[in-house]
């Protein structure tokens, strides 16, 4: 590693053979704009001391650390405006956007790169005790052109995390002073000082809406590595602020819940289809929702289900027969469905209304895929993509209709519910008056409604939600689960060795499931690679920090899985299916919130036991009997309400 540029004290490093001046900002050029430039972060220090976390003094020059834009500690060197605008100007690297006038000679800033300029550079720096002999910087050059790399030594072992920074070394001391610490960011030739997170800048009216239409997992990703933790961008009108650390999302979900909401949508057509179901709903609404439900997936019941779901499963796959190409996105959704009902409606559902849900999911889905052009198209506008929705909407609710039709005046009959005998004594949390009641949703509901407790809409809204959201996540992630498994064909040896050392040849049941750890292993790396909710979004009730920036009230959040779940600050080698990342002894590793599919806090999904239960017995089910290859192209995705695959996921069935 060399260094580059020695003017008047101040040593610039870099690691890299050669850097072109020009290659610099042209990596994401429409991913800059004035809050943020993907060359330089400059930290402004000037005024009274707020959260100052550490001063110090290493090298013979004042320091501050401080919590950058991955919350990690990093070593700050400060030195004045002329420095700066002096090593500026002898650069000279007229197309990197930088501060060429400050207009307070008294303010001391650092240069210190971010995480993109550190991949092309390769340098990195980390907080350490170094003494100024330990650190040096020799046979560095710059010829007017490009960075000509030299060589820097240390002999000191660096101590703590390592964060990307340009050190800068002076020569003299300086006085400590309070800091107030802002991460600031600039464009050529401007004056001003934003006190907003960076960003891309968009197009007027669209902002980064067409980007993110074209394909909002890249587009999330490069945001995160050009940015850092907390990214401003436009989506059409709506202001969002991207977060990515996992301890801004821990707060947003946990420790300040309170302070957030569900996030509200212009689109009224999410508002059409969920209601005011337990996804969408907040505030008492949601707490009184919620504490209704909650029978229907205590543990006691669910351990009353995994017959009921096996046998939904074994159905499945003796309907299958060797050398067959099966769809298995659509086979596992049908699946879910038929399991979903029986366990949540306490009735079997005919193939006949199986079809109807899955054909009307295209279009429903279809909805919620981003298009920058819906937030000029109003929802009663007849257009064809209304018209189906409408159509796709009205035919579900005709389903919902039928199966609580059947129900209604059923709800007092123990029978009926699959859980049978694990519902006998009542259920922890449930009324006095449930005792020895059915306890699948649908009977809870029907018996506040003849109580007055719930109305008409509660009984579609809540419904309609647990149908979706119970059966689509599930098969998502079944889906990618043998998608992986084909791809890496020793873990699906192994998946193979443990349901035949734990399962044999009976069926799966509740003292098998802890048993199939390395099934568990696998559905985690599924859902950690391809999390079917791929991002969450919250509003801020009051004004709120985060990342060094304080957002208004009102702002809205989004909290994407996708990123986190694959970002390198936190995973090993994350584009790579690596089950054996999930061995209990290496889960502390990591951050909570480095892998939350299921959200977190007081609205964690209600059924993650239940999706997780069900999931490991059709693994096993299935495995038990078949051997599936995928045979399609590579994979692609697309975002809806949650993240689907491009194209049908055919397979070839091998009989074991």
């Amino acid at each position: 590693m060399q260094p580059v540029l020695p003017v008047a004290g101040i040593s610039v490093g870099t690691r890299r053979e050669s850097v072109e001046a020009s290659e610099l900002p042209s990596r994401r050029p429409d991913l800059i704009d004035s809050r943020s430039h993907d060359l330089v972060t400059v930290i402004v220090v000037d005024g009274d001391c707020i959260d100052r976390t550490d001063t110090g003094r290493e090298f013979g020059v004042e320091f501050l650390v401080f919590r950058d834009f991955s919350n990690e500690d990093i070593l700050v060197f400060l030195f004045t405006v002329e420095e700066v605008c002096l090593a500026v100007g002898l650069v000279g690297l007229e197309s990197i956007p930088l501060v060429y006038t400050l207009k307070h000679t008294d303010t001391r800033v650092a240069i210190v790169l971010n995480s993109h300029v550190s991949e092309l550079t390769g340098q990195t720096h980390s907080r350490g005790d170094y003494s100024r002999d330990e650190f040096r910087w020799t046979n560095s050059r710059y010829d007017g052109t490009r960075l000509i790399p030299g060589t820097v030594q240390t002999d000191a072992q660096p101590v703590g995390t390592h964060s990307p920074c340009w050190p800068v070394n002076l020569s003299r001391r300086r006085s400590r002073r309070p800091a107030t610490e802002w991460l600031m960011t600039f464009q050529a030739c401007q004056k001003s000082m934003s006190t907003q997170p960076p960003g891309p800048l968009g197009e007027p009216f669209f902002g980064s809406g067409r980007r993110f239409a074209d394909d909002p997992f890249e587009f999330l990703r490069e945001c995160a590595d050009a940015y850092g933790d907390i990214v401003r961008f436009q989506l059409g009108p709506q202001e969002t602020y991207m977060l990515t650390n996992p301890a801004d999302i821990q707060q947003v979900l946990v420790s300040d819940a309170q302070k957030y909401r569900k996030a509200t949508f212009s689109d009224g057509a999410i508002d059409s289809l969920l209601g005011d179901g337990l996804l969408m709903s907040d505030g008492e609404t949601w707490r009184k929702q919620r504490d209704l439900a909650t029978p229907a997936f205590h543990p006691k019941r669910l351990s009353g289900l995994t017959e009921m779901m096996a046998d939904h499963a074994k159905q499945t796959v003796d309907s299958w027969e060797a050398g067959d190409q099966i769809d298995v996105q659509l086979e596992m959704a049908r699946l879910t469905v038929r399991i979903i009902v029986n366990a949540m409606f306490g009735t079997d559902v005919d193939e006949k209304r199986v079809q109807s849900v899955q054909e009307n999911l295209e279009p429903l889905g279809a909805r919620f895929e981003p298009n920058p052009k819906r937030f000029i198209v109003p929802d009663w506008a007849p257009t064809e993509a209304n018209r189906e929705f409408d159509t796709a909407l009205a035919e579900l609710e005709a389903v919902i209709d039928d199966l609580l039709a059947e129900r209604r005046g059923t709800q007092q009959d123990p029978t009926v519910d699959p859980a049978g005998e694990a519902i006998e004594g009542g259920i922890p949390g449930a009324t006095d008056a449930d005792e020895d009641m059915p306890m699948d949703l649908a009977s809870i509901l029907l018996r506040a409604y003849d109580r007055g407790e719930q109305t008409d809409k509660n009984l579609r809204d809540e419904l309609v939600t647990i149908l979706l959201a119970g059966h689509d996540t599930t098969a998502l992630t079944l889906t990618y689960t043998w998608y992986l498994l084909s791809e890496h064909p020793e873990a699906a040896r192994r998946i193979h060795r443990e349901v035949d050392e734990v399962v044999g040849d009976g069926r799966p049941g509740l003292h098998d499931i802890q048993q199939l750890e390395f099934t568990e292993q696998v559905l985690n790396e599924a859902m950690r690679m391809y999390p079917p909710v791929y991002t969450l979004f919250r509003e801020s009730q009051v004004g709120v920090k985060h990342g060094g920036y304080r957002l208004p009230a009102n702002a809205m959040l989004m909290i994407p899985q996708w990123v986190v779940h694959r970002s390198s600050r936190w995973w090993d080698q994350p584009d790579r299916f690596k089950p054996d990342r999930w061995a209990n002894q290496r889960r502390s590793d990591r951050p909570r919130f480095a892998f939350f599919p299921f959200g977190g806090g007081p609205r964690m999904c209600i059924g993650k036991r239940f999706s997780l239960m069900e999931a490991k017995l059709i693994v096993a089910t299935v495995a038990q009997q078949y051997d599936l290859e995928y045979t399609g192209p590579q994979m692609e995705l697309r975002g809806s309400l949650t993240m689907h695959p491009q194209h049908p996921v055919p397979a070839q069935l091998t009989e074991r």
